[in-house]
């Protein structure tokens, strides 16, 4: 069985951090676990910071996120997540596309600067596409990912 440690930020947010790989892209991303998506999703602000040139990427649907504002979403292909397991060894996961956000551009500029400190989140097809299980115990501030 593989256990992969999650970190516990703020009000027991879980976070995965995460080495991403892509054609033209390699980085390091947090990414907020979050069960109620059903999409992993690259936030914009991380794309502005690794360069990820959302302009030439393929629009693909509308999002609604944080607050109910409007996100686009790009399609990013051939990516892969890098992370380490609590035995320290590498465990890595192929997206065929990931799905990156942008706010839609109609929107006052206070709310573009807020929404840039937004984080990536990873969604439920992560877990379910790969067999993996959530353990989440906030009272003992422990939680992880298990593939067995």
């Amino acid at each position: 069985m593989t256990k992969i440690p999650l970190q516990l930020m703020g009000d027991f947010r879980p976070y995965l951090e995460t080495t991403i790989q892509g054609p033209h892209i390699f980085g390091r991303i947090s990414f907020l676990v979050d069960t109620g998506s059903p999409d992993t999703v690259i936030s914009e602000g991380d794309a502005l910071r690794l360069r990820i040139p959302i302009n030439r990427l393929i629009k693909d649907r509308p999002l609604t996120g944080w607050g109910g504002a409007s996100y686009d979403t790009y399609t990013l292909n051939n990516v892969k997540i890098h992370f380490k397991t609590s035995e320290n060894q590498i465990f890595s996961i192929s997206f065929q596309k990931i799905l990156v956000s942008q706010l839609t551009t109609k929107r006052p500029e206070e709310e573009r600067r807020i929404s840039l400190t937004f984080p990536s989140i990873i969604g439920i097809d992560l877990l379910k596409n790969n067999g993996l299980k959530l353990y989440f115990d906030p009272a003992k501030s422990v939680t992880y990912f298990e593939k067995e």
